[in-house]
């Protein structure tokens, strides 16, 4: 009987194979005009477009309605101060990771707690049980840790952001400078062409730059929105939607000594609360020592964790395979001997990223050297202008470009600085000197 059977799973296997090729359709097409979202069409009523030569994109101005001018009140809402030490604090305190982690070190302290009797008897919710004399379970501490870089990660991304809006701030006042400038040019021009004076100004130039400035400080005062809203979120600071804007409190300063790398590295190491557990676990001499080694490994990769000998059943089940001493001591020297490589390499790794931000540090100091060079020289351009020259036409435009020039010049140290300022906390960050 088993024959008929194979016949007809052959007989499908053709079917299933010719089937398509027959119907005209491939099994795909079948499938995706058979989706729920297709019910009810019939795939011969699908049509295909033609094809069609691509043509240019044309804006029919006359069917817009832009407005002349957007209200000051709808670009921008009231301000709130926020300093960078306040941003540090209310970003790590924010960190849902952070809160999560540390509740469940807390429900691993707590069980902890309840397994030792809580000291004769004293119940889990009571707050001699909270600071047992013991001290706290692995698992504890490693949650503890790792809710701590929660934290750290967490003030250097709202720091970063303080800083990313402290920059849209300052260039914003410096494209109303500019602003000002090439304003100031134009009516310059209007009023000698009223005394019927013909002066070689360049007034398609002058407009197309007074458009320009106009076009960027609108994208400025979107980006200023924007990273307040991300840093008011981030921060948890009230109820979302809220029209208020965050104005960063703080005053620049630039620390332009050389930073010693190699002392930043240690400095990191000795600070990083991971170097320090693994460095502690490193050192365990207890009895639960292989239990911690094989814990710790396994949220390396679970099969680190993993045991070589027996397993746990058939060590209850069957006494000859139970270990013996030698075999413990055999076992905890293989799992010492991992975790030796493990934490060797973790703090080399975490060494490199020390180095890499300090190096950052040091790269980004030297681009402000450079932009405050290139703004000092335009800052002479413009007192050689006015020194050499009694006045005139020509003087006043050379004039006018060479304050553009100075401008520029500015908002391009302004993004020096805040480039700096993040690399600096991106160092905080890899040295857990962030956190008060």
């Amino acid at each position: 009987m088993a024959k008929p059977r194979w016949n007809t799973a052959r007989f499908l296997f053709w079917g299933l194979v010719c089937l398509p090729s027959l119907s005209g359709c491939s099994i795909l097409t079948k499938h995706r005009f058979t989706d729920p979202g297709f019910q009810g069409r019939n795939p011969s009523e699908v049509k295909i477009l033609a094809e069609v030569e691509p043509q240019r994109m044309s804006l029919k101005l006359a069917q817009l309605r832009v407005p002349s001018a957007i209200s000051q009140a709808a670009k921008a809402g009231p301000f709130r101060g926020l300093s960078e030490t306040d941003c540090v604090v209310a970003a790590a305190n924010a960190s849902t990771s952070g809160r999560l982690l540390d509740a469940k070190a807390q429900q691993c302290s707590q069980q902890q707690c309840s397994q030792q009797q809580c000291s004769q008897g004293v119940p889990p919710s009571s707050p001699h049980c909270r600071n047992p004399a013991a001290p706290p379970d692995l698992r504890t501490e490693i949650l503890r840790v790792a809710a701590l870089e929660a934290r750290n990660r967490s003030a250097a991304g709202g720091l970063e952001l303080f800083y990313r809006l402290e920059l849209a701030h300052a260039q914003r006042e410096v494209l109303q400078d500019s602003l000002a400038t090439v304003a100031g040019a134009l009516e310059d021009r209007d009023r000698l062409l009223a005394q019927g004076m013909t002066i070689p100004v360049p007034l398609d130039e002058l407009r197309q730059q007074s458009f320009d400035l106009k076009f960027r400080l609108g994208e400025l005062d979107h980006a200023i929105a924007r990273l307040s809203n991300e840093l008011k979120d981030l921060l948890s600071l009230g109820p979302q939607g809220e029209p208020w804007l965050v104005w960063p409190l703080a005053e620049v300063r630039v620390d332009t000594h050389p930073i010693d790398v190699e002392a930043a590295v240690q400095i990191g190491l000795a600070r990083r609360p991971e170097v320090g557990l693994l460095r502690r676990l490193d050192s365990m001499q207890s009895s639960d020592t292989m239990r911690a080694l094989q814990l710790s490994l396994s949220m390396v990769n679970p099969l680190l964790g993993m045991s070589c000998g027996s397993s746990a059943l058939s060590c209850r089940t069957m006494p000859l395979f139970r270990h013996s001493r030698g075999n413990e001591s055999e076992d905890l020297a293989s799992l010492r001997s991992l975790w030796d490589i493990y934490r060797q390499a973790r703090e080399q790794e975490i060494a490199k990223e020390i180095r890499s931000a300090a190096l950052d540090v040091q790269a980004s100091l030297e681009q402000i050297i450079v932009a405050n060079g290139r703004l000092r020289h335009w800052e002479a351009r413009i007192g050689q202008i006015k020194a050499g020259e009694a006045g005139g036409v020509m003087s006043a435009l050379e004039q006018t470009q060479a304050e553009l020039r100075r401008l520029d010049a500015l908002a391009a140290l302004w993004k020096s600085i805040a480039d700096w300022q993040v690399a600096v906390a991106h160092l905080r960050r890899e040295q857990f000197s962030l956190m008060p």
